[in-house]
């Protein structure tokens, strides 16, 4: 019993190994609505006695955006705020032109965005309808806005959200919607994904904000090469001396390196699984290679008179894997319903397979039975080695 749990407990865990590998493996290829390929990005924060003024702020900003455009290798140059799996995400309220609040409703919803011209392109976001920002959308032109696909289909389903005003404070101006765009994910691949209003749906939409309007006092720089985009880390660094030799750069990535950061709890999650899994087969076979190898020991003389009686070898290997083969299907057995009930609890941390996936249970318990041939395999052989002579000249 104590061997067939131990192959049990293996099984369980190499099941949930080969589930949560699917799941990473299914993850990975999910589309976030943007091209994270090619796209390095940089943080950086404004000191407020030197940039206290948001005209200060937006003109820093233009001139390191147009000394990154300006590169040989860079085809897009942005900035924006918070960024895609880097620095959270910010959802809040906004109001609608000629819409009324019942008492108690806090109202329309989304995440809010502040971004600058090119952010759209450097990230490959798709536009929908409109146009994205331009460098004339500046503070004292007219006050636009841009709302994703979920934001637009969600408050504005039967009508073009291009044209109407949206307000993000009372006491903010009214900003003309001016473009839709693709909804993308924001902080992570697959499930809900959480904001400082909490956890929320993939759905969830959002709205951006010019910086050029607003004010840029912090962000990310965000610049697409056409190739290594690891090179232009030292020409984001320099376009900011350029402009401000004093004003550093931090928490320099790629992309491609942030989205896949944000599968970390996930490599961790399965790594940690299958050291646990593979330890449990290791206790597992020494346990069953202790109980067959003692089983032999004990069979000796019957297995060399068995020989002299005109058994063949074959026939005595045949009946020691037997019985560790009976040993493992009881572990199987037992494994398989254990697995059954207790994946169910993995079910919030999968994506695209089932906690009763067929492959990942059947892929277990051939390792399993292989584990437990190869643990009995040694006890055989020397049970197909006994003397029959010796056998029968001891009893």
């Amino acid at each position: 019993m104590l061997v067939a749990g131990e192959l049990a407990l293996g099984l369980v865990l190499a099941t949930g190994t080969g589930l949560l590998l699917q799941s990473l493996a299914r993850i990975e290829v999910v589309n976030p609505g943007f091209q994270p390929r090619g796209v390095i990005t940089g943080a950086f924060s404004l000191p407020e006695n030197q940039y206290g003024k948001p005209e200060k702020q937006i003109a820093l900003l233009r001139g390191v955006l147009d000394q990154l455009s300006r590169a040989s290798t860079v085809t897009a140059a942005g900035a924006g705020f918070p960024l895609p799996f880097a620095s959270g995400n910010i959802g809040a309220s906004f109001h609608i032109e000629g819409r009324a609040i019942a008492p108690g409703d806090p109202g329309p919803h989304g995440d809010i965005r502040f971004v600058s011209p090119g952010y759209f392109t450097a990230l490959g976001i798709p536009l929908l309808k409109g146009r994205f920002f331009a460098d004339d959308d500046r503070i004292g032109s007219q006050p636009v806005a841009i709302v994703d696909e979920n934001l637009a289909r969600e408050y504005w389903p039967d009508e073009e959200p291009i044209g109407k005003r949206i307000q993000h404070n009372m006491q903010d101006p009214w900003s003309v919607i001016v473009g839709v765009v693709k909804h993308i994910r924001f902080t992570q691949l697959a499930g809900d994904e959480s904001s400082t209003s909490g956890s929320q749906t993939a759905s969830k939409g959002a709205y951006y904000f010019p910086m050029y309007q607003t004010q840029a006092p912090f962000g990310f720089l965000i610049a697409k090469s056409s190739g290594n985009p690891e090179a232009l880390a030292g020409m984001i660094r320099q376009a900011v001396r350029d402009i401000d030799s004093n004003l550093p750069v931090s928490d320099v990535k790629t992309m491609e390196a942030r989205v896949a950061e944000s599968l970390g709890p996930q490599r961790f999650a399965a790594e940690l699984l299958a050291v646990f899994a593979a330890l449990a087969l290791v206790l597992a076979a020494v346990g069953l290679y202790g109980l067959i190898s003692y089983g032999v020991m004990q069979r000796v003389n019957e297995f060399g008179v068995r020989m002299a009686l005109g058994a063949a070898p074959r026939d005595v290997v045949r009946m020691v894997l037997g019985q560790g083969l009976r040993l493992a299907l009881a572990g199987t057995a037992a494994g398989i319903v254990a697995g059954i009930v207790l994946m169910r609890v993995m079910q919030s941390v999968l994506y695209g397979v089932s906690p009763a996936d067929p492959l990942s249970f059947a892929g277990a318990a051939i390792l399993l039975t292989v584990v437990a041939l190869t643990a009995c395999y040694v006890p055989a052989r020397r049970a197909m080695r006994v003397d029959p002579m010796v056998a029968l000249r001891y009893e």
